[in-house]
């Protein structure tokens, strides 16, 4: 049936002294990468970790909002937006230029309407400049209501 161990010869075992040293180099390349994956992952991790640390949002007291000095500079800045967008009349600027201001409460369906409009101007979409100077006359509208 089978070989039994008592009878291995003697070229067994010189084939086998001599297949180690290739086994070992194997097992070394198979160990360094392992330990090459092992410093990636953790490298990945912790970029992750020091990313989130870099979002995250103070906690307690961030002071008082002044609502009329918020409401103000967000109506001069939207007025300077809108005046380049008549020079330029780059609609996708425009709106990303919208979508960095900080908003008032009250503000923010008129505010969402100009970002809307501005970006149905940039996919160049049919009535888009209709749809641009409505909300233009919407927060001109709402300047002379809340000053």
């Amino acid at each position: 049936m089978g070989q039994s161990y008592a009878s291995i010869s003697l070229d067994d075992t010189k084939n086998f002294a001599m297949l180690v040293p290739s086994l070992m180099i194997e097992l070394r390349k198979t160990i360094a990468i392992a330990i090459a994956v092992s410093m990636l992952l953790f490298s990945i991790a912790h970029q992750l970790g020091q990313e989130k640390k870099l979002v995250s949002v103070p906690r307690g007291d961030v002071g008082a909002i002044d609502i009329d000095d918020l409401r103000s500079k967000w109506q001069e800045n939207v007025f300077r937006i809108l005046a380049e967008y008549d020079q330029n009349l780059q609609a996708q600027t425009t709106r990303d230029a919208l979508l960095d201001l900080q908003v008032p409460a009250d503000a923010q369906d008129i505010h969402l309407g100009l970002v809307l409009a501005f970006q149905a101007a940039s996919d160049t979409r049919v009535n888009s400049s209709v749809t641009v100077e409505n909300a233009r006359a919407a927060f001109i509208k709402y300047t002379t209501t809340h000053p």
